[in-house]
C-alpha cells in the first residue's frame, strides 16, 4: 500500500500531454486533453520548455497541469488507499473537472445498491459473475432487515451492525461459513466506498481497522495426485458412455488446468505443432487471456478419441457424475477437509469422491506441476494467479513437499565456487 501520495509525472505522446502515476503498485495513465508541439516539450523535466515561458497558450497549459497535479494529491488525502487503482483514476478525473460526476444517487443504502447493480448490468461485456455478488448482498440485507426489524441504511453501518449481521448469517437455517460472511462484508464495503465518492453519505466507520470478518484458511477443494489420476484414467467404464465421457473430461482438465467454461470451445484448430512438441493455444473465457499449454499423451489420446470435439456436459451434470466416477475408481482416497460452518472452523478426514468437482482439474494441474517443477511462475501463466501468495494458497501440497522442491536448487547454490 502507498504510504505517501503518488508522484505524478507528465509525458508527451503524439502531441498529447498525459499524466502517469502509481497507486498501490498499479501504474495508471490519464490523457489530460492538452496538446503541445514536440519541439516545445522538455523531455528531461517532463514539462513545457521554460524558455517559452510567458506564451499565452503555455501559461494555460502549465496552470492545467498544476490542477491535475493537485487533484492527485487531493484525492489521495481524501481517500488514502481505500480505492482501487481504477477508482482512484476516475476520482482524479472528476476532481479536475475533465468529466462530470454522475447525477445525484439515492441517499438510502438499499435503493443505492439497486441502482448500483442496474448500472453494472448495463456495462458492455459484464457477466453475472461481475454483478451477482452485489445482488446476493442486496438479498441478504433485505432479508436481514425484514426478519430482525433492524434498520439498514448508510448511517447504521457500524460495529453493532457488523456484529448483528454476521450473527444473522451464521445462524440457522443460513449457517454461513466464515469466509462467505467475510466476502459479503468486503462486497458491502466496495458499495459504501462507491457511494461515498458520489456524496450519497459521509459515514466512514467501515474504513476503521478491523472492520470486517477475518477469513480462515480452508481446504474444501479436491486435488488428485498422479497415482489417483492413473487409477481414474484406467478404470473400465466402457459399459457406461456417460461415465466414460465425464472421466475423460476430468483427465483432460487435470492435465491442462483449464476451467469447464473453456472445454467445449477447444478443437483441432487449437493444437499447434512447435519444434519440441505439441501445444494447446486457448483464449481463456474468464480472464480474456491467451495461454499456451504443453499437450501430454493423455490429452492427445482423448482428443483423438473424440475426433477433436470433446463431449459437452453441463456443470451440474459433470459435478454429479464425477463423484460416482471417483467413488468407483478411487473409493478409499481421502483428504483433510478444513472448512467453516455457522462461524466455526472445522476439520475432518473426508473421501475425495464426496467433494470432487470440475474445479479439481485446475487444482490438480497446479499442484502436480509445482510438485514436479518447483517453480510457480510458469504455472501461474496458465492458472492466472497474479501473485505467488495467492498461488501457494491455491495449490494443495504438504509443507515438507514444498521444502523438498527447493532442496536441490538450494544445495546447488550453496556449493557454488568460483
Amino acid at each position: 500500500m502507498n504510504k505517501r501520495p503518488p508522484n505524478p509525472r507528465f509525458w508527451l505522446s503524439g502531441g498529447v500531454i498525459n499524466l502517469r502515476f502509481s497507486y498501490n503498485g498499479v501504474r495508471k495513465s490519464i490523457t489530460t486533453g492538452e496538446y503541445l508541439a514536440a519541439e516545445d516539450w522538455d523531455e528531461k523535466r517532463t514539462q513545457p520548455k521554460t524558455s517559452l515561458r510567458g506564451r499565452a497558450d503555455l501559461v494555460r497549459i502549465n496552470n492545467r497541469m498544476n490542477e491535475w497535479n493537485n487533484a492527485v494529491r487531493t484525492v489521495f488525502q481524501k481517500f488514502s488507499t481505500t480505492l482501487s487503482a481504477e477508482e482512484f483514476k476516475q476520482e482524479i478525473i472528476y476532481t479536475v473537472g475533465a468529466e462530470e460526476r454522475p447525477g445525484d444517487s439515492p441517499k438510502e443504502l438499499l435503493p443505492y445498491l439497486a441502482e448500483f447493480i442496474d448500472n453494472r448490468k448495463k456495462i458492455a461485456g459484464k457477466t453475472r459473475a461481475s454483478w451477482g455478488k452485489y445482488e446476493s448482498l442486496r438479498n441478504h440485507l433485505t432479508a436481514y432487515a425484514n426478519e430482525t426489524k433492524n434498520k439498514v441504511d448508510f448511517d447504521t453501518i457500524g460495529w453493532h451492525f457488523l456484529e448483528a449481521f454476521s450473527a444473522y448469517l451464521y445462524a440457522e437455517p443460513r449457517s454461513f461459513s466464515i469466509n462467505n460472511v467475510a466476502k459479503l462484508i468486503t462486497v458491502l464495503k466496495t458499495v459504501l466506498r462507491d457511494a461515498f465518492r458520489k456524496n450519497a453519505h459521509d459515514v466512514r466507520t467501515y474504513e476503521d481497522p478491523g472492520f470486517g470478518v477475518r477469513r480462515v484458511k480452508t481446504q474444501n477443494k479436491v486435488r488428485l495426485n498422479v497415482q489417483e489420476l492413473y487409477e481414474v484414467e484406467h478404470h473400465d467404464f466402457s459399459d457406461r458412455p456417460t461415465f466414460q465421457h465425464v472421466r475423460d473430461l476430468l483427465i483432460f482438465a487435470c492435465w491442462t488446468g483449464l476451467r469447464i467454461s473453456d472445454w467445449a470451445k477447444i478443437g483441432r484448430a487449437n493444437f499447434r505443432q512447435k519444434g519440441d512438441g505439441l501445444y494447446l493455444e486457448v483464449g481463456m473465457t474468464k480472464t480474456k487471456t491467451q495461454v499456451i499449454i504443453p499437450v501430454v499423451p493423455q490429452v492427445e489420446a482423448i482428443f483423438s478419441k473424440y475426433d477433436y470435439s470433446l463431449p459437452v456436459v453441463s456443470d451440474q451434470h459433470f459435478n454429479r457424475i464425477v463423484k460416482e466416477v471417483c467413488k468407483e475408481a478411487i473409493p478409499g482416497s481421502r483428504f483433510t477437509r478444513i472448512y467453516s460452518e455457522a462461524g466455526q472452523r472445522k476439520e475432518e478426514q473426508a473421501f475425495k469422491w464426496e467433494h470432487v468437482s470440475s474445479h479439481a482439474g485446475r487444482r490438480s494441474f497446479a499442484s502436480n506441476m509445482f510438485e514436479k517443477v518447483g517453480s510457480a511462475y510458469a504455472i501461474m501463466q496458465i492458472t492466472g494467479h497474479d501473485t505467488e501468495k495467492s498461488f501457494f494458497t491455491y495449490i494443495d501440497l504438504e509443507r515438507e513437499k514444498v521444502a523438498a522442491t527447493l532442496r536441490t536448487p538450494a544445495l546447488a547454490l550453496a556449493t557454488w565456487r568460483p
